[in-house]
């Protein structure tokens, strides 16, 4: 049967989600006859391939069809031809080759396989921390979802492929719900994952989703409640208990109900500072960092060395994810303000037991006994700011209990065994450049703003200052131009002074200047050695094991390939002219 409708194309498109049809130019062929529109579906899922004919009469008819079968197929191969090949011209659409026959039509022009490419994008975008990325490609493939898919499709290919798709559209559905949740969006998540529930009642994931959700939307009896549910559920349906996740879920509710013990004066601190500003790139890392969290037994230490985003990215990271953390969030800078240097561990763990409104007692120990006893029932997010040296959180590291310990250092810390690590180096150079157009619109298509990038080592902090230095004036007119700012680099006089904001000529040198100051004299030496080399990367095996091991813990070297290091493009800037950017 043949209909007409609106648009066209040059190639065929093929449905098998909601109905099985061919549109060819501004015509629509729908495929009513159940085995040819097996047939049709196991061609289109195979497009481009060539699919023997002995497989093909499998999947339509299994293993046991009839002897009218291969004239069947004839019949039906012939009848999707008029549908398919509607021009003269197109008659190397459906081919007969040798042993079989070939569909020939672009991938994308078959919705299912369309489907199946989108909600990969999704779970890729997820994995990355792209969030907008994830909704983006979910909505894609929500639009080629118009029904049951396969309908009235008989044969063994068809009931599985109905069966894989169906399942398919209930994972990219609980994508979407652990997108919204781990996004913020808590009560959306909820009324994603309620309907998933009821047609999927023994979907264990789902329905700690769910009570999650609800949890995270302050709704605690209802998650309590789903999660007592499920247990029934799994233990009359299939003989089986809950799994560690859904039981460590339930635990972190109930924890979130008891009291804090005697003398305690529960506060729900809120010491994040504000988002950084400009924050851009970090998919990656961010999603490592989601992963890691969740695994509250070990800390989670960002590295890298001066001005590379760390403290940015564990802010960023703290306001994304508020609702994960119901008992607060802390933070402390435990480099200090003040002449007496770095914090203690006694001090740190101090400010930690105040911001839950807890009088400190005495002494290390009595400090740390009393604080992992509360984090013990609590989900709490402790982010600790520029660790300096591993004593300063060692109490911490040991008893943080069910909170998070989320610590940012120059330093590797190599001590802290229990300890989880994600290193930071430059952004990428997409990223860096919308950075760089943060405050400076007026200079986004200028051909040398990449330069400036690279130049800049693609790190976020000298990004921002030279944002600062292009930004716009009255009149709609950069301050500095991009090539102008280059040539300041370039001075001799002037070096990292062009990227001197505020008279604050330190921002972007002091940090780096700083740690290869407390350098011993091999590590300094090999440091400028590995800095004059021509290419950027080296083989760790002919360096001498020492200094390398105090170049790598004062994070001045990066990981390259398997085997092969470099040192950070403003790191050899500095080793190299002590006050210069270098090419």
């Amino acid at each position: 049967m043949v209909h007409r409708v609106d648009g066209g194309g040059a190639a065929p498109r093929i449905r098998l989600i909601g109905v099985v049809s061919v549109t060819r130019g501004d015509h629509v062929t729908e495929v009513s006859r159940s085995r040819q529109a097996a047939v049709l579906a196991v061609l289109a899922l195979r497009a481009g391939k060539l699919v023997p004919r002995d497989a093909l009469l499998r999947a339509v008819w299994g293993d046991d069809g009839p002897e009218s079968s291969v004239g069947n197929l004839h019949t039906y191969v012939s009848g999707l031809r008029r549908g398919l090949e509607r021009d003269p011209g197109d008659r190397l659409v459906l081919r007969a080759e040798e042993g079989g026959y070939r569909l020939c039509v672009p991938e994308g022009h078959v919705d299912v396989l369309e489907f199946d490419r989108l909600t990969g994008v999704a779970k890729a975008a997820w994995a990355e921390g792209d969030a907008a990325g994830c909704f983006a490609a979910l909505d894609a493939a929500d639009e080629l979802w118009r029904g049951t898919p396969l309908p009235g499709t008989a044969g063994p290919f068809a009931e599985q492929e109905r069966s894989r798709l169906q399942r398919s559209r209930v994972v990219a559905r609980g994508l979407r719900a652990e997108a919204l949740l781990g996004s913020g969006q808590p009560e959306r998540a909820a009324v994603e994952c309620s309907g998933l529930v009821r047609e999927n009642p023994l979907d264990e994931r789902l329905a700690a989703l769910f009570s999650a959700s609800l949890f995270r939307s302050g709704r605690v009896d209802d998650a309590l409640a789903e999660l007592v549910a499920l247990r029934a559920r799994l233990r009359t349906e299939l003989g089986v208990r809950p799994g560690p996740e859904t039981v460590r879920l339930h635990e972190e509710i109930i924890a979130s109900q008891e009291g804090a013990g005697p003398g305690a004066v529960v506060c729900r601190p809120a010491q994040t500072p504000h988002r950084p500003w400009g924050f851009v790139g970090r998919g990656r890392a961010l999603a490592d960092l989601s992963r890691l969290v969740n695994r509250v037994e070990r800390a989670v230490l960002v590295t890298g060395h001066a001005g590379i985003g760390k403290t940015a990215m564990a802010v960023e990271f703290a306001h994304r994810n508020r609702d994960a953390f119901p008992d607060g969030q802390t933070f402390l800078n435990l480099r200090g303000t003040v002449a007496g240097g770095p914090l203690s561990a006694d001090g740190v763990l101090e400010h930690q037991l105040r911001a839950f409104g807890i009088d400190a007692p005495d002494g290390v120990e009595a400090k740390a006994a009393q604080l992992s006893a509360f984090l013990a029932k609590r989900r709490a997010l402790l982010l600790l700011d520029d660790v300096t040296d591993l004593a300063q959180v060692r109490p911490l590291v040991a008893g943080h209990g069910r909170s998070t310990l989320l610590l940012t250092s120059r330093y590797q810390l190599s001590g802290a065994g229990a300890v989880r690590r994600i290193p930071l180096a430059g952004l990428e150079p997409e990223a860096a450049r919308d950075l760089l157009c943060g405050h400076a619109p007026a200079v986004s298509g200028d051909e040398r703003l990449g330069t400036v990038a690279a130049r800049c080592g693609y790190v976020p902090l000298a990004l921002r200052a030279a944002s600062l230095r292009l930004g716009t004036e009255l009149g709609g007119f950069a301050s500095t131009s991009c090539a102008g700012l280059l040539d300041e680099l370039d001075d001799e006089a002037i070096g990292w002074g062009a990227l001197t904001v505020d008279d604050d000529a330190t921002s972007v040198l002091h940090g780096i200047e700083e740690v290869c100051r407390g350098l011993s004299a091999p590590a300094g030496e090999l440091l400028v050695r590995l800095s004059k080399l021509p290419e950027p990367e080296f083989d760790w095996d002919p360096l001498p094991v020492s200094p390398v091991a105090e170049l790598r813990e004062a994070g001045l070297l990066e990981l390259g390939v398997p085997g092969r290091g470099r040192v950070p493009a403003l790191v050899r800037g500095y080793a190299l002219g002590g006050h210069r950017f270098r090419r």
